[in-house]
This record gives structure tokens, C-alpha cells and sequence, in this order.
């Protein structure tokens, strides 16, 4: 009966269609991990593999770097984020030089915060921040390195938050960072790991991967629980293996190293990539979305980017609204995956046969009332 029911619910969820592509940047990104508007609507884009921060000019197509690589005033080795912070200021992440890089509303670098101390805080590690409350605290996520009685990631994950120039950081919640068919590897392709979004008052939404399903927390509590959604899960054959394999072997030019140093342009090897990924270690079916597939867009909407077959001829977007109901579904366009979500657009990255990225803009789509 379950199954039967299903698709049926599925069948009552309208399907949106994106509005019209506003524009476009010319010059393809190589490995684009991160973007933030400015008030005029330009952007900043960090590039892991060009080590860059880049502002983007949708008026004009064009994109220029700002700042440089080094270790002095103004300068960072691995760009990461950026992200919205107090005013029209946003915060760009350098963990090699552990701190981050205040970045003007006219798009320049100027002046840096300094990483705390966090000895005796629980706080272990540090990650690009993915949100950022009214307060100007910013949040990331860490795994839990358990050492004893053998070094193994554990079955939670902590969620930090941190106001920057003040004080330290603190452990805010912890969520499900895999399941228990994953715990016995290293490497785990396509994790069930909840995501999880802030919202501008502190509240901590997570979407639990294990149920589909929104909870929100308030100072570690649960204030608000979400419906469960339905889905029916991608079963993973060797088509959909293959697949993975192949999005590994273009990852040199999406990807790029974490210690400063430029990637190796040489790609790996479809030999070099099933020995890195057998069929033993992947799940028997995908997870409801991707990791870290959740993003709030200024109307407070979770927009998640699903997971879905391999011969799917564009990715799902799934938008829910800040109850955690499921409101619509999305459609993007082929070749394009979701990116980020900001007040003048919906961004886009189009990725060719060579992993480039071209970063497009459109606008919202007409939702349903």
C-alpha cells in the first residue's frame, strides 16, 4: 500500500520551471566552490584549483581576480567560501593561513580576522562556513575522529559556530554525518549524511538523510519537526557506479589540493579510479539529496539538490518550504547543477565534456500558492 501511495503524493507536487537566464560570465571557472553577491549584484566566486577569489560582473560577462596568492596582508593560499556577513561585508575563508579575509561591498580585500585559539572548546577542526546568523556568527561542520581503539570517523558530526574577533568557537549541535552500512569504510561514495541550513534568528535546520525530513533546533532542542517526504530511492547498479567513476576521473579539473599547492593537471586513470572506488564500499541505494544539499533562499525556502539516476537528463531540485513541507519540484537545465541562491538570482554552473564550469544567472521561478 506504501508504495502505492507514493507515487501518487509525488504526482500532487507541482513542477516549476527556472525563469529566463539573466547572464552569463565568459570565462569558465575551473573548479568554483564557492559565490556570494555584492549589493550592486556583482559576485565573488573562490576557484580551488586557480586558487583565486574572482569578481564576476553579470552587466559586463567579465571576471577579474582580486587580491593574490601569498601569506601577507590581503593575500591567501587557498580561497574558499565567501560568505555574507555583518552589513554588505562578506568573510572569505584561507584555512592555510588560518584565518578570513574581510571583503568590501566594492569587492576588495582589506584586512583579515585571525582563527582563535580553540584548545579546550571540543572544536578540533575547521571548514568553509555555510551560514551565518543575525548575530554575525558563522557556521561550519566537522566529523569526530574517534581514536580509540582504532582511528575511525564517527557515526556523528559536530556543527560549530563562531562569531568572528570574539571569543571562541562552540559546538552548536551534532547531526548523523553516515550510516551504519558506511561505518566500516574509509572512503564512503554518495554518504547519508544530513545536511543542514541557519536560519537568520540562530535556528539550526537539519535535514535528516536517514528520513527526508526538516527538524529545527533551538539551542541544541528540537523546537520544530517537518513532515517525512516521500521518495523512492536511486538503487545503485553499475550504471550508476560507472557514472560516479567517471564525475572522479574529471575531478583534477573540478577539484583541487587543500595544502597551497597547485593540483597536478594529469588525470587519473579509469584503472586508478576503481581501485579507489570498488563496488564493495557503495550503498545499495543513493541518499534522498546530495552532501551539503541544502541552501536557504532570501524567502527562507530549502531548495535541495537531489540525487537521481545517472540517466536522468537534468538534476531535481527539491523546495520545501521553511516548515519543511515539500512545495515544488525543479527541473534544471541538462548539464547544470544548482550553486547558489542569492537576492538578484538563482546561479547556476554548466559544466562541459572538459570540467569547466560557465557560472549563468537566472531568476526565481513563479511558485505555486
Amino acid at each position: 500500500m506504501l508504495l502505492a501511495v507514493v507515487p501518487a503524493i509525488q504526482d500532487r507536487v507541482p513542477e516549476v520551471t527556472l525563469g529566463a537566464k539573466v547572464a552569463a560570465i565568459s570565462e569558465p571557472f575551473s573548479g568554483a566552490m564557492g559565490l556570494a553577491e555584492l549589493p550592486d549584484g556583482r559576485v565573488i566566486v573562490s576557484d580551488r584549483v586557480e586558487q583565486v577569489f574572482a569578481l564576476a560582473d553579470f552587466a559586463t560577462g567579465q571576471r577579474r581576480t582580486i587580491g593574490r596568492n601569498g601569506t601577507g596582508p590581503n593575500e591567501y593560499l587557498t580561497p574558499f567560501g565567501p560568505t555574507r556577513w555583518r552589513g554588505d561585508t562578506l568573510l572569505g575563508y584561507d584555512p592555510n593561513n588560518r584565518r578570513y579575509l574581510r571583503i568590501t561591498p566594492e569587492g576588495a580585500i582589506a584586512g583579515a580576522i585571525a582563527f582563535p585559539d580553540t584548545r579546550g572548546s571540543g572544536v578540533t577542526g575547521w571548514a568553509t562556513p555555510r551560514g551565518v546568523d543575525s548575530q554575525g556568527r558563522v557556521y561550519w561542520d566537522m566529523p569526530i575522529i574517534e581514536m580509540q581503539p582504532v582511528v575511525k570517523r564517527s557515526m556523528k558530526a559536530r556543527l560549530v559556530r563562531w562569531l568572528p574577533g570574539a571569543g571562541t568557537p562552540e559546538v552548536a549541535l551534532e547531526f548523523a554525518d553516515h550510516g551504519q552500512f558506511e561505518h566500516e569504510f574509509r572512503y564512503r561514495p554518495m554518504p547519508q549524511t544530513d545536511a543542514w541550513v541557519v536560519g537568520s534568528d540562530g535556528r539550526i535546520g537539519v535535514l535528516s538523510a536517514a528520513e527526508y525530513r526538516l527538524r529545527w533546533f533551538k539551542d541544541g532542542a528540537v523546537v520544530e519537526t517537518g513532515p517525512a517526504i516521500p521518495f523512492t530511492p536511486t538503487r545503485l547498479n553499475a550504471a550508476e557506479r560507472d557514472a560516479f567513476r567517471a564525475q572522479k576521473m574529471l575531478e583534477p579539473a573540478a577539484g583541487g589540493s587543500m595544502n597551497g599547492a597547485r593540483p597536478s593537471a594529469n588525470r587519473p586513470s579509469l584503472e586508478q579510479v576503481k581501485a579507489a572506488w570498488p563496488d564493495s564500499i557503495f550503498p545499495a541505494a543513493m541518499p534522498p539529496f546530495e552532501i551539503n544539499g541544502a541552501l536557504v533562499s532570501p524567502s527562507g525556502e530549502i531548495w535541495v539538490r537531489r540525487t537521481g539516476p545517472a540517466s536522468a537528463p537534468s538534476a531535481r531540485v527539491d523546495i520545501l518550504d521553511p516548515r519543511g513541507h515539500l512545495k515544488a519540484t525543479l527541473r534544471l537545465p541538462a548539464r547544470t547543477k544548482l550553486f547558489a541562491l542569492g537576492a538578484r538570482g538563482v546561479y547556476l554552473l554548466r559544466t562541459d565534456d572538459d570540467g569547466f564550469q560557465a557560472l549563468e544567472r537566472y531568476a526565481y521561478p513563479a511558485m505555486p500558492r
